[in-house]
């Protein structure tokens, strides 16, 4: 799961950027967030972007990479979520994926 939203955040910086990974404890959860400095998504791709077989990659990819990372989460009892990061004008500065899975 991890993996392919690594894969996401390098596809998404054709021209090089930042990638972060952070991990925070709270009391019931392990929360996981990827970050990137790429492009972001449009409304219509973030709506559809944990879809099986949704790709903007034409030819270059399958659209399973996120629909697995959900699945993977779910299976874990966790929950995932996308979002455009943003400045503090709103213009859009890159994705973060936000992973929350149960302490155990």
């Amino acid at each position: 799961m991890l993996v392919n939203l690594i894969v996401n955040a390098i596809q998404a910086m054709p021209k090089g950027g930042a990638l972060r990974i952070s991990a925070q404890d709270a009391e019931k959860t392990l929360q996981l967030v990827v970050e990137d400095t790429g492009t972001g998504m449009p409304p219509e791709v973030l709506s559809r972007i944990f879809d099986p077989f949704y790709t903007t990659k034409r030819a270059e990819g399958t659209g399973l990479g996120l629909s697995i990372s959900r699945q993977i989460t779910e299976a874990l009892h966790g929950q995932i979520s996308a979002e455009n990061r943003r400045d503090a004008g709103g213009t859009v500065i890159g994705a973060r994926f936000i992973v929350r899975l149960p302490r155990v």
